[in-house]
């Protein structure tokens, strides 16, 4: 009996060792796994009986561990019964290791004669041993699943010999194991549901699983795309929208065949994510490897003893499991995670034209203050924050399969209302529009200005001199027959990326302004919907692009762009001032009220008549009463959220002698508000009124270093190096530590040709800002300038670290390789730089389409205004609940 315990006790250990330093989901693990519970058992049995026959002899500290150790592994196992419990796992791991160290150093000290040499041996070989097993587990686990980027593109597109792709071209996404997967692969999400129910609940209302031919706006997508080209083409964007047909071989047929299939209804399936193995980089367009698990058909299988043994197997020991499907680099780069399908550019194989970016969520995030890696953000958040801190929050779930009853939300709540509502998903539905209106951006109707024509002189005069604001903290008061300018400040506030993401193209987002009267009827008005249709006059907040025969790109056709019209979004941490003109109407007023309401709908009105146009868009799975009966009235009234609003209220004076003079307060509770609209006015490049408002900003609170920065880089675009030199000191002097002043401080020394000075500048924020690719960049331009042509190409290859896809990084690595007469490496730059530069022949088209489109062309100047509609007969004002989802 002795000698069987000292084998299980052996094999405890070896079973033990290796289910802990390499828990890999194979089937040596699993069997392992299951050994070690059975010698457990055995082990367990014999020990009791060994106890009992010796009872009356004392127990030492080595019998107490022992005893521990046991007793840990019985409860796991009967824990293991009834659900997973990681603080029983890890109690039994804990008391194994200290029952182990203890048996150990009695053997060593039964055995050897010089104690101390033998403890300190001991001692040392223990700690080498449990730090190579931690090594092996976690160090080497996380370094295989980690994603950086390559200096090199990636080839991708047009890579006709690489045979492992030769299923999937022209999308970018491949399997490990080089050929096509079985479909049922894809189709068992509802078995993760068996441990994950709030999990799966949530993904099952999500925008991931309709993403593929189960979504009829983006079905229409696809049956345009193979309407205008080849079937195959449609592969493109099958990685990341129609992954169990991608992998399945499928996708060379057309939507009308796969539209009712199983596999077409799945859209991104719980595997899709998780069964990733690596990502290429931050390069995005779907640029990822799918592996097929080895022990997929054992662990689906339906037999009652396997499915028992696997259930029994996880909740033992999760870990081989969570490895499967649970990579480093979907907790630890979560971004980059995301970014593999939330970045996208269109190449030759798909739209007979060249590289053109796509819409870029990840890059728009990793170069603003939200992710705390960019040095020149206006904005920074107290803390940073990821993709999933906003779009897959923690919630509080019912699980039992959760001891912390935790859980990210699966939801992927964002912007898409429009599958919501078809899907008649309520619950989805609100948890969207709360997302919506989380205070992610504001309005604010800020200023009035009165429109003064009464001498030539006058009329010089700059709008921001002859300002009133903030307006609700003023009583602000104007004549009848007054013109004014109204501007409304919207701010990006809480968005991680430009507003709006996505397919900007495809939405009706706008600024709606209302005058009321007293008695909330409305006179005038912007952007107020009529038959639900969008007034062209109102600003939107989308992107405008154009086919090569100046169509405009509105059904989601984006391959067939040629041109950029204009592009209306905001960037994460800014603002956008709009400008409205009315003039105030010659009849008896006292007072007038002025909303603005931003509003969102998903899709664009036209877009979606255009999708609705054919009845058959349904597919089996969706034919149901509701969408039959109510298709031609429902879905042509997609809802409509408002996402933020402001109102403000004027007093009118008939009276001519009775002046109305401009008032401005100063106030410290205001900063932001006159920071906002600084912000707003530089970057709509109206340079005399963005140094008026942050003259005012810095005079609320002159000892706030932001506030000079701000100015500084408005004397920085006027190209006054003295007056900005001058801001970005003072700026210094107040926070030394402030790395927005050091970094716009070295752009003045670099334009003054003080280069090392600048250098000594830029490489103190890069010490806090090491992915900032603009402090970089200008770090390597000044290694170039001064011929240190290797020290400068190792900055501009740290700049393709960031984004591979920096065009002026690779024109820059063609000089420096060129330089040093290495002209293989330069040509390589070359061709990159040429394939990834805009082409400036598109402008041509841009220039048509505005001068046969006077919205478009008003919409595509920085700086311009919208007439407010003035109505003759009284309009009752629409209520927020009208406008809103019901």
């Amino acid at each position: 009996m002795k000698t069987l315990t000292q084998s299980l006790f052996i094999v405890l250990s070896i079973s033990g060792l290796l289910s802990y330093a390499v828990p890999t989901p194979t089937l040596t693990t699993i069997l392992a796994i299951l050994l070690h519970s059975v010698a457990g058992i055995v082990f367990s049995i014999l020990l009791i009986i060994i106890f009992w026959r010796n009872k009356k002899l004392p127990i030492t500290a080595v019998k107490y561990s022992i005893l521990l150790t046991t007793a840990s592994g019985i409860v796991l196992l009967i824990t293991a019964v009834i659900a997973s419990y990681n603080s029983v796992l890890l109690s039994h791991i804990s008391i194994s290791v200290v029952s182990l160290t203890l048996i150990i150093f009695k053997i060593t000290f039964d055995k050897s004669k010089k104690k101390i040499a033998a403890h300190s041996i001991t001692i040392i070989t223990i700690f080498v041993t449990i730090s190579s097993i931690w090594l092996l587990r976690e160090k080497m686990w996380q370094q295989e699943f980690y994603i950086s980027n390559s200096p090199q593109l990636p080839k991708i597109m047009n890579n006709k010999k690489n045979n492992s792709q030769q299923y999937f071209l022209p999308s970018a996404s491949k399997t490990k194991h080089r050929s096509l997967m079985p479909e049922q692969f894809f189709l068992e999400s509802k078995l993760c549901r068996h441990c994950h129910q709030a999990i799966y609940q949530q993904w099952n209302s999500s925008a991931h699983h309709f993403s593929s031919f189960n979504n009829p706006w983006y079905l229409k997508t696809i049956e345009l795309l193979q309407q205008t080209g080849n079937t195959k083409r449609s592969k493109f964007c099958a990685g990341c929208h129609d992954p169990a047909l991608l992998f399945t071989g499928k996708m060379t047929k057309t939507v009308k065949e796969l539209r009712n299939t199983k596999a077409a209804q799945v859209g991104i399936a719980c595997v899709t994510c998780h069964a990733m193995v690596t990502i290429n980089g931050s390069i995005g367009q779907g640029a990822y490897t799918l592996e097929y698990p080895d022990l997929h058909k054992l662990s689906t299988s339906k037999l009652p003893l396997i499915k028992a043994v696997r259930d029994f197997v996880i909740k033992l020991n999760p870990e081989p499991h969570r490895r499967a499907f649970l990579k480093p680099f979907m907790r630890d780069q979560s971004a980059q995670f995301c970014s593999s399908c939330h970045k996208v550019h269109l190449d030759k194989d798909i739209n007979n034209y060249r590289w053109l970016r796509g819409f870029n969520e990840y890059d728009s995030w990793q170069s603003s203050g939200i992710s705390g890696q960019a040095a020149g953000a206006f904005y920074y958040p107290l803390k940073n924050k990821r993709c999933v801190d906003c779009h897959m929050p923690v919630v509080s779930v019912e699980n039992k399969n959760n001891s912390n009853n935790t859980v990210r939300s699966h939801r992927f709540a964002a912007a898409n209302t429009a599958l919501a509502f078809f899907n008649q998903d309520q619950i989805q539905l609100a948890k969207i529009r709360h997302f919506l209106q989380n205070d992610a951006l504001t309005v604010d109707i800020f200023a009035l200005n009165r429109v003064i024509k009464t001498t030539a002189d006058a009329i010089k005069e700059h709008p921001a001199t002859n300002l009133t604001a903030p307006l609700n903290a003023v009583t602000t008061q104007v004549h009848t027959g007054d013109t004014i300018n109204i501007d409304v400040v919207v701010r990006n506030k809480n968005v991680g990326h430009r507003f709006p993401g996505g397919t900007a193209d495809a939405f009706d987002i706008w600024l709606e302004l209302l005058v009321l009267d007293e008695n909330g009827v409305v006179i005038a008005e912007n952007g107020k919907l009529k038959n639900n249709a969008l007034d062209k006059d109102a600003h939107q907040f989308h992107t405008l692009l154009v086919d090569d025969k100046g169509n405009a790109i509105n059904k989601r056709n984006s391959w067939q762009a040629r041109a950029l019209i204009y592009d209306n979004r905001i960037p994460p941490g800014t603002a956008k001032v709009i400008h409205y003109r009315y003039t105030i109407p010659q009849k008896k007023l006292n007072r007038l009220i002025v909303q603005a309401r931003l509003h969102y709908r998903k899709f664009s009105q036209s877009y979606t008549q255009y999708v609705f146009q054919e009845k058959n868009i349904l597919t089996t799975s969706q034919s149901q009463p509701f969408y039959k009966k109510q298709l031609a009235t429902n879905i042509a009234k997609m809802p409509i959220v408002t996402l933020a609003k402001d109102e403000i209220t004027l007093q009118v004076l008939t009276s001519p002698e009775v002046n109305t003079v401009p008032k401005l307060k100063l106030h410290t509770s205001d900063w932001q508000r006159w920071t906002d609209y600084g912000i707003g006015l530089l970057l709509q490049q109206d340079l005399i009124a963005a140094e008026i408002i942050f003259k005012y900003a810095q005079k609320i609170n002159p000892q706030k270093a932001s506030a000079l920065v701000n100015l500084g880089r408005v004397y920085l675009k006027q190209a006054d190096t003295i007056q900005a030199t001058k801001a970005f000191k003072q700026a210094l002097h107040l926070d030394q530590k402030n790395s927005q002043a050091h970094l716009f401080y070295a752009v003045v020394l670099q334009l003054e040709g003080e280069l090392q000075l600048a250098l000594k500048h830029l490489q103190q924020v890069l010490t806090t800002y090491p992915n900032d690719r603009m402090v970089n960049f200008r770090i390597a331009r000044i290694f170039y300038l001064q011929d240190d042509y290797k020290t400068a190409i190792t900055y501009f290859k740290q700049v393709l670290m960031i984004d591979p896809e920096d065009v002026k990084a690779h024109y820059n690595l063609m000089l420096c390789y060129q330089a040093l007469q290495q002209p293989k490496l330069a040509r390589l730059h070359q061709q990159y730089y040429l394939k990834l530069k805009s082409d400036d022949s598109s402008q041509a088209i841009a220039g048509r389409y505005r001068t046969q489109h006077s919205d478009a062309n008003r919409e595509s100047q920085a700086i311009h205004f919208h007439e407010l509609h003035q109505y003759f007969e009284p309009v009752k004002s629409s209520s927020m609940a009208e406008v809103d989802i019901q």
